[in-house]
């Protein structure tokens, strides 16, 4: 068993009538904005127990209504505080919501009730690693892990938590003999960048690839190996091909246009950056992809233009004066001063094995 980077906190325990303490406090009355099906509703004013509410709260669910869900779920567990079923539909609804802090206590008081319930664990740990509660986290995907060892979430959240941590052995170690999906095929695939082992990133992007081909995330990753490895035609291959297959797919048009420029094919990028800035205006990678091959094809009045365009939209990414394409350093004009100039990479957070 992989233990986490630190020791986990215990799960505090509580009391049914605490339980129902905290619902009235977090949760706000019924709404009247809030209205089900017609059955569902005589239902609840007739027969008001928690099977009612529940079948309602699933309704309003169905129907992406997830604050209304949670009211009627939290009204059934006023009746039936113990319902770990209800405590658990509570807190999907309220993280659905965008609520992870609220949905952490119902989520723990489900788990609490039934130990055995594996989307329990998952989404409870799904609701602390929200919160950067990575310990708490790392316990809840171990538990569910115990019910199903082959769960491609847990794994996914150990892995992540893992990585984070900087333990790639261990993720390499987890994950080397398993059948992976998207997910966790990055997962490896990262873990064996950071430790040099560039060969091992590819077979597993490739091996990911060939069952899922459209995948860009996959092959984002793989053109980030390749060109790290300065297999540049490899790289053209794989995110061309991505390209030919998803000629209305943005992101896969995207990968391929900083694959091109990362090879200098600036007078086969130019028309693909323009049509890709026209379909997204404001998309700062569009533009100082744009900026990039501008500046190469000495178009510099509208390549200054599109770099402060990308600048003002992400200061935080696109300060810097120097840009790393592939095994070539150009250096751009990207701001008026020259001053604390910073290399950055235009490849996607996806693949931030190239960078480390």
């Amino acid at each position: 068993m992989i233990h986490p980077p630190s020791s986990a906190g215990r799960r505090l325990r509580m009391p049914a009538f605490a339980w129902v303490v905290a619902l009235a406090i977090a949760q706000p009355l019924w709404s009247a904005s809030c209205v089900g099906s017609a059955p569902l509703e005589a239902r609840v004013h007739s027969h008001p127990d928690a099977n009612a509410y529940a079948a309602l709260g699933e309704w309003f669910g169905n129907h992406h209504q997830s604050e209304c869900a949670a009211q009627a779920f939290q009204d059934g567990l006023k009746l039936e505080p113990d319902s770990s079923r209800l405590s658990y539909l509570l807190g999907l609804s309220l993280y659905t919501a965008g609520k992870p802090q609220e949905a952490v206590i119902p989520l723990s008081h489900s788990v609490e009730l039934d130990a055995k319930d594996e989307k329990a664990h998952l989404l409870l740990a799904s609701a602390l690693a929200a919160l950067g509660r990575s310990k708490d986290a790392f316990t809840e995907w171990q538990a569910a892990l115990r019910i199903d060892p082959n769960s491609k979430l847990a794994l996914d959240g150990i892995a992540k938590i893992l990585l984070a941590a900087g333990d790639n052995e261990s993720v390499i170690a987890q994950l080397s003999d398993m059948q992976l999906d998207e997910n966790l095929t990055l997962d490896l695939a990262i873990a064996y960048g950071r430790t040099g082992q560039f060969d091992s990133a590819a077979n597993t992007l490739n091996q990911g690839l060939q069952a899922q081909p459209n995948s860009v995330a996959l092959t984002s990753s793989l053109v980030s190996v390749y060109v790290k490895q300065l297999r540049l035609e490899e790289a053209d291959m794989v995110a061309s091909q991505l390209a030919l297959r998803n000629p209305r797919n943005i992101e896969a048009q995207r990968v391929y246009l900083q694959e091109l420029v990362f090879n200098g094919k600036n007078q086969t990028a130019l028309p693909l950056a323009q049509r890709l800035l026209a379909q997204a205006p404001h998309d700062a990678d569009f533009l100082y992809l744009n900026g990039v091959v501008e500046r190469a094809m000495g178009q510099f009045v509208t390549a200054r233009k599109h770099l402060e365009q990308a600048e003002k939209l992400d200061p935080n990414r696109y300060t810097g004066e120097c840009q790393v394409l592939g095994w070539n350093q150009v250096c751009l004009l990207a701001r008026r001063r020259v001053d604390n100039s910073v290399a950055i990479s235009i490849q996607r957070s996806t693949s931030v094995f190239i960078s480390s």
